[in-house]
């Protein structure tokens, strides 16, 4: 190299660097990329976009289901116990130090099945994952063009004993009765057949999925009634996991009936217009819905609220996505719930085999607000209908 190329070799490169850079920005819209080389910079063109998750399953207890947005290989994945205090929702991949650590100490090894066309991929653990208890998939992927993903999955062990059930009482309304007392938002479910709650959801369009409520691993039996108290504020909130049902003691609690409460400490639900949905988060399979709105709000006021809707008609648990379909919420009050009033003729049929195994459907004709004083959590559902 002459002396005057030498001269500006070091500027020459900076610009290099410069509009390498400038290369990069532009490869986020035209997907190119460049590199420096001892000539200058070369472009390269080709995708460099990483593959995505589409869609996640349990679909057994040692069975996993992976759908991706294009072809890929995995090149590596196991699936780690987790503490169910910490776990999380998140794609994200947490620590690979923390990952390494737990591998060595409860790491559970996988083998693999791709689909024809390599796009839905089936893990099979070498031991079962046990009802309830939180687990973490942890992995990375490979498309055809050499880009990666890693990728951190949360979720609980596989439910085979998932009992039909259904919601049966919702209170949206909130009060503080004193320092150490309040009323709050909860939702009650009632049992029809008996079985294991674990990984079943309560989810609410007005509060969107980081409010969803979880359930824990607990058993219930034919008949029995769970109230999930939708935020934990003031004495007594206390979750009842084993058989004794005198645990909690905050307002709306009853000692004949399972409380369990939310870690949630603000508002919770929609006054005026909601769409719950109780669902099985293993499968997303919705098992039962709710759509309120009081008459003259119109139409769904969030996409959330819509689409949320459409699900519950498209499973066929509801009749309709129109508001003037869902239940009435005019008159509900800290004192006035919406209760489903035939839950009693839905248990009589159940029992009698009168009712199929599939889903039941529900329509605005089976719930009702109730008159005032007549919330009845963890027991049957009055019949008074308030009236305006």
């Amino acid at each position: 190299m002459n002396l005057k190329l030498k001269k500006y070799k070091k500027p020459l490169l900076f610009l290099s660097k410069i509009l390498c850079l400038t290369c990069l920005v532009v490869s986020i819209v035209c997907h190119i990329s460049c590199r420096i080389t001892e000539e200058g910079i070369q472009i390269l063109s080709g995708d460099y976009t990483p593959p995505q998750i589409t869609s996640f399953t349990v679909t057994g207890p040692s069975q996993l289901e992976l759908s991706f947005s294009e072809k890929t290989c995995l090149k590596s994945a196991v699936v780690i116990e987790q503490d169910p205090v910490t776990g999380t929702k998140s794609v994200r991949p947490p620590d690979p130090a923390d990952v390494a650590q737990q591998i060595q100490t409860n790491g559970i090894d996988v083998t693999e099945e791709y689909t024809d066309d390599g796009k839905k991929l089936r893990l099979f653990l070498i031991r079962p994952a046990e009802t309830g208890l939180s687990y973490l998939l942890y992995g990375t992927i490979e498309d055809g063009n050499g880009n990666t993903l890693t990728f951190g999955i949360p979720f609980t062990g596989f439910n085979a004993h998932v009992p039909r059930i259904i919601l049966n009482e919702i209170e949206t309304k909130y009060a503080k009765l004193s320092d150490t007392a309040y009323r709050v938002e909860f939702i009650e479910v009632f049992a029809l057949t008996g079985g294991n709650l674990s990984g079943l959801e309560l989810y609410s369009a007005y509060d969107g999925s980081d409010k969803m409520y979880e359930f824990p691993a607990v058993t219930v039996k034919p008949g029995d009634y769970v109230t999930v108290h939708l935020r934990s504020k003031g004495d007594g909130c206390v979750s009842e996991l084993d058989d004794d049902f005198s645990d909690s003691t905050a307002v709306w609690s009853c000692n004949s009936a399972r409380d369990l409460w939310a870690g949630n400490t603000v508002s919770h639900l929609g006054d005026i217009q909601d769409v719950i949905l109780l669902k099985n988060s293993a499968n997303d399979r919705i098992l039962d819905a709710l759509l309120y709105t009081q008459e003259e709000s119109g139409d769904w006021k969030s996409d959330e609220m819509r689409q949320a809707a459409q699900k519950a008609v498209a499973c066929g648990v509801w009749d309709s996505t129109e508001p003037e379909y869902a239940v009435s919420s005019e008159g509900i009050s800290v004192t006035r719930t919406l209760s489903r009033q035939n839950t009693e003729a839905l248990f009589r049929a159940v029992s009698n085999g009168a009712a199929g195994t599939d889903i039941i459907p529900v329509s605005k004709n089976d719930w009702s607000v109730v008159k005032s004083s007549n919330a009845t959590p963890g027991t049957a559902n009055s019949a008074e209908v308030f009236e305006q």
